[in-house]
């Protein structure tokens, strides 16, 4: 039984590309992540999971493969999944989106080293950092204006319910999101800096820079460590099939 990992938009392209007859079962970490893949006839579970659980899970399934598609910037899963790959002495293949470089703006190795620059600033402030990070970047708002961009999903507003949160500053839209829808709400919020991940293309970090650009915004680009694995699906594909 080979394991996917699944949380990016990767994992649909990665799982057209394999044979049909491969035992597979998969795990994201919410159901609008098993929707965007239910149209595969394979097994996906909705689950969070520790080093235990993911053990356990291993030893449930026969899992004699680990593919990790999560999300670059879900660092404990695949950090876990690593350490338990080992444990059991199991193929491990990563799968790793290319990096975007920033020629202009702030870099920060950390959500807290950026929320410790946006103390120090003063204007209107675009979030494209997603839900979990808004509990980190409230607090130190001050006088500023946040406008966070969020998914519209039930689980969203559920985990952001007790934040007191107006809602003239969410925007609940699904992306992908072009320059020109970008440049749009930039526009519209006057944003005067706009933060994000480092998602690489895959992700929309270059469609949101080009739109930093056109409308005069800073980017504030939140890095993620470097890691090993594959930046090419076909090559991920061939290695999981050979080992």
């Amino acid at each position: 039984m080979i394991w996917i990992i699944g949380g990016t938009s990767e994992t649909r392209e990665f799982l057209s590309q394999l044979p049909k007859n491969l035992k597979i079962i998969i795990t994201v970490t919410t159901e609008e992540g098993k929707k965007a893949l239910s149209s595969f006839d394979v097994p996906i579970q909705v689950s969070q999971m520790d080093e235990m659980l993911m053990e356990h899970f291993i030893e449930t399934n026969r899992v004699s493969k680990i593919v990790d598609l999560s999300h670059p910037y879900a660092v404990e899963v695949s950090k876990n999944a690593n350490r338990v790959s080992q444990k059991l002495s199991l193929p491990y293949f990563r799968y790793v989106r290319s990096k975007t470089t920033l020629t202009t703006g702030h870099k920060f190795n950390s959500i807290a080293s950026c929320a410790t620059f946006l103390k120090s600033i003063t204007g209107t402030v675009f979030f494209t950092t997603g839900i979990k990070s808004i509990p980190d970047f409230e607090p130190i708002k001050g006088k500023n204006r946040f406008i966070y961009r969020i998914l519209p999903s039930l689980t969203s507003f559920k985990s952001i319910e007790n934040l007191s949160l107006d809602l003239k500053n969410i925007v609940a839209m699904h992306g992908p999101f072009s320059i020109e829808m970008n440049s749009a709400l930039f526009r519209q919020f006057k944003a005067d800096f706009v933060v994000m991940k480092n998602a690489g293309i895959t992700g929309g970090t270059e469609e949101k820079l080009q739109a930093c650009i056109l409308t005069g915004a800073k980017p504030l680009m939140i890095d993620r460590p470097n890691e090993n694995g594959f930046s090419c699906l076909k090559k991920l594909k061939d290695a999981v099939l050979e080992n």
